[in-house]
């Protein structure tokens, strides 16, 4: 709930099952009075939303009049608004608690606007604030386009700054600015603060940036950083976006380079999305030999509403499609060795790793799964409140669509897997328990198909802690240099890949070939 600034009215967000939050809302308000008893809610009405418009961050700008962010069709028809629904800021056309119109509706105007941007993303937990005023009641909104956050100032024609940043989170309003934390895909999070953002604007430069808590030196130079690149392919379901991270190893000359091979990461959600933000580990792939694929398949957020629902009732399919038509762009360029492509992904990107191995458009030789969902009817009898009813739109209305349930789940088609798999499972996993990542291996070693098993006491579901990231790395890498052929510490990778797993076994791995 949100309380105006003079305490009067309140305002506050709501959705219905089976909806989430970035599926349809309601923005509510009421007048706020105080009786013997407490606060006492008077005259509530809606505001905006409803089952296909999702509201986020609703906020009282300094002032009186309530904001929002809002993916409702733009007035403007020129800016692809009205086709593709971008979150933008709106704002209640008059101060204080707003007025229900005859028709019922209250009166809604655009505040900022800009050509595919998204100023929110989905709301996962609370407190999440992708815009602020300054003091002097500038604006500063975060603005996401082509799969990076910038920093955008003023309204309604705002000024992006700081361009260096590519990841931005936390905007809040300062005594003396806006401050955010910000990060890049080289560098931690940063504490930051916009100050003197009104005269800045005036004299045509950017506000002065104040540090608050500075990035840890990590000790790495600068050399050994590959940089992401946002890449859009043709995929069955129209454009698929991915960023790509190209092999980068100072000690590797360009022409003694081979094609490299191809690791292609699933994000989780899979309402979520790949953000040029520091990654080590991707990094760590990139400076061992490895091109990395980071795909925004269907359902990611930061491209529309329409991208983000394309997922509805596709779950196990479109995904699917898409990261294979990505890995077959690069390999069909000639950017990767389509012989040796590898795909990983945990929890829900677990899942769409094994659709991939199942589908007749995968070209994978090998993949990680790391505590990966199997089972869809499972996931619906195990999980919270908050997301009881998240398949019913991905998948399908539970039970009502139990065999698109059984058909979409990897569990059921075990016996069809014949790449090789490298899994990875959390003991004291409550969400997808060991006997999923058992049964998967049981299956895997029925077939003969090579395969490796590391189970970790005392890990839930997504890895902690320090010594198990770390052994997962090094197990991966071996496996995916045992069953592709790559050799341990080649002209692919320079001296930075040398790596030795005495106790990994790869079951029913011919030795002599290495595949």
């Amino acid at each position: 709930p949100r309380p105006s600034p003079d305490a009067a009215a309140v305002a506050w967000l709501q959705w219905d099952h089976p909806r989430m939050p970035w599926d349809g809302t309601e923005l509510w308000a009421a007048a706020l009075a105080f009786g013997d008893d407490g606060p006492v809610l008077e005259r509530p009405r809606l505001v905006a939303g409803g089952p296909d418009e999702s509201i986020a961050q609703p906020e009282w700008a300094p002032t009186g009049h309530l904001h929002l962010v809002s993916d409702r069709p733009h007035p403007d028809g020129d800016d692809g608004h009205d086709d593709d629904g971008w979150w933008s800021l709106y704002r209640c056309a008059e101060p204080g608690l707003p007025a229900v119109g005859p028709n019922g509706a209250t009166a809604i105007e655009p505040v900022l606007a800009v050509d595919r941007t998204e100023l929110a993303q989905p709301q996962w937990v609370f407190g999440q604030s992708w815009y602020a005023w300054a003091p002097d009641g500038t604006i500063v909104a975060c603005g996401r386009r082509d799969g990076r956050d910038r920093l955008l100032v003023g309204a309604p024609t705002p000024v992006a700054v700081l361009d260096r940043c590519t990841a931005v989170d936390g905007l809040t309003t300062t005594t003396r600015g806006v401050a955010a934390v910000a990060a890049s895909f080289d560098a931690e999070p940063a504490v930051i603060e916009l100050v003197d953002i009104a005269d800045a604007l005036a004299a045509g430069r950017d506000p002065t940036v104040v540090v608050h808590r500075a990035p840890r030196a990590l000790g790495i130079d600068a050399s050994w950083w590959s940089v992401p690149q946002h890449v859009e392919v043709s995929g069955p379901g129209g454009v698929v976006r991915a960023l790509v991270y190209p092999p980068t190893n100072p000690d590797v000359a360009a022409a003694q380079k081979a094609l490299p091979p191809l690791l292609v990461l699933i994000h989780g959600g899979p309402t979520s999305a790949a953000r040029p933000m520091l990654a080590l580990a991707t990094q760590y792939w990139t400076s061992r030999g490895f091109c990395v694929a980071d795909v925004n398949y269907r359902g990611s957020t930061g491209y529309g509403r329409r991208f983000r629902r394309a997922l509805d009732g596709a779950w196990g399919v479109a995904d699917v499609e898409d990261v294979c038509a990505v890995a077959a762009d690069l390999a069909r360029r000639g950017i990767v060795d389509a012989d040796r492509m590898a795909i990983r992904g945990g929890s829900a990107g677990g899942f769409t790793v094994l659709g991939a191995l199942l589908s007749p458009d995968g070209a994978f030789g090998a993949a990680a799964c790391l505590y990966a969902v199997t089972d869809l009817a499972g996931l619906v009898a195990d999980t919270h409140k908050f997301e009881v009813h998240y398949t019913d739109t991905l998948v399908g209305p539970w039970p009502e669509a139990a065999d698109v349930y059984r058909e979409r789940s990897p569990v059921h088609h075990l016996d069809q897997l014949a790449t090789p798999v490298i899994v990875f499972q959390g003991l004291d996993d409550a969400v997808v328990p060991p006997s999923q990542a058992e049964a998967l291996v049981a299956a895997l070693d029925e077939a003969s198909v090579p395969h490796a098993y590391v189970a970790f006491a005392g890990e839930q579901h997504g890895f902690r802690q320090a010594a198990t990231i770390e052994r997962v790395l090094r197990d991966e890498l071996y496996f995916y240099r045992r069953v592709l052929d790559i050799a341990d510490g080649s002209a692919t990778d320079g001296d930075a890949g040398a790596v030795s797993v005495p106790d990994l076994v790869i079951h029913h791995l011919d030795a002599t070939s290495g595949t």
